[in-house]
């Protein structure tokens, strides 16, 4: 199917009046939103991805500097806002990660731009009640409850999630690196080799003279750092540590747990939807669109 233009969805939104649309960053985004508020009665809103809108260049330029699917969610929003002759506020929403900016205000805000409550779709996951089902029902056995090993995720998550951060801050332009490759797991703790860490992410970012530097803005972010995890913790880092996990308490066989890939979307089946409407998120969705 070949993109939308911005201009053919102001056309649509003209002519068909009764049309509702959310739009989101992916698959994964698109089928929890579509869920949640199907089970919020919401049947005739339609959940698409952002990869069915073209968004012109000058577009996205006048919103970031790069081209991820976070801003192009954000870019629609603010450009049809901009230049819908009519109020769209009740018909469309753009929903876009929270990423970094959870928990407090967004650099960008617009009539049609919401953001997720947690720094992405995934973290609505991250809980006891909803890691304990998929244990109970999925892993089989697995030695720990859901709510230790949640505690024993948090410090490596934090050293993952600074990492990203630090790497923002100081414009070190490097992808993350694998911390698992730095831990050994015991049966009370995950113990991480913070300092064998962070020369591995220096070094692929060609900055290992920059270490003082790093730890300084490392300190610096880490104390700002709000109490909840889920509005630091890094969706993919939370998926690939707990698969981690469980593959050396558990096993990677057969009926042990799902493949990596598809943990993510598994975790998410286990989410309560009664909680969920209940998130500012799906709030203001549910009022907009109802």
């Amino acid at each position: 199917m070949e993109p939308r233009t911005i201009e053919e969805l102001l056309a649509l939104y003209e002519l068909e009046p009764a049309l509702k649309d959310v739009f989101v960053e992916g698959p994964t985004d698109r089928a929890f939103v579509e869920s949640v508020l199907r089970y919020a009665g919401l049947v005739n809103v339609q959940v698409n991805e952002i990869e069915l809108v073209d968004i012109p260049d000058p577009v996205l330029a006048r919103i970031a500097t790069c081209s991820g699917k976070r801003q192009r969610v954000i870019a629609l929003a603010i450009e049809l806002e901009r230049a819908s002759a009519s109020d769209l506020t009740r018909r469309v929403c753009c929903v876009a990660d929270a990423d970094e900016e959870a928990g407090r205000t967004p650099a960008v805000v617009g009539a049609l731009l919401l953001y997720t409550d947690f720094t992405s779709v995934q973290l609505y996951a991250y809980s006891p009640d909803v890691l304990q089902r998929y244990l109970d029902l999925v892993v089989l056995g697995f030695p720990l409850r859901a709510e230790a090993t949640l505690r024993l995720m948090e410090p490596v998550l934090r050293e993952m999630a600074l990492s990203r951060r630090v790497n923002d801050t100081l414009r070190l332009a490097t992808a993350p690196v694998d911390a698992t490759d730095d831990c050994e797991i015991s049966d009370a703790a995950i113990v991480c080799d913070t300092a064998r860490f962070t020369l591995r992410f220096l070094s692929k970012a060609a900055a290992t003279h920059r270490r003082d530097e790093y730890l300084a803005e490392k300190r610096r972010l880490e104390a700002l750092l709000p109490g909840d995890p889920r509005f630091w913790v890094h969706g993919e880092d939370f998926v690939h540590l707990l698969y981690w996990i469980i593959v050396r308490r558990r096993g990677a066989g057969s009926g042990r747990t799902v493949s990596r890939d598809l943990l993510g979307k598994a975790l998410l089946l286990a989410v309560p939807f009664d909680v969920v409407v209940t998130k500012p998120l799906f709030v203001e969705l549910r009022r907009r669109l109802s």
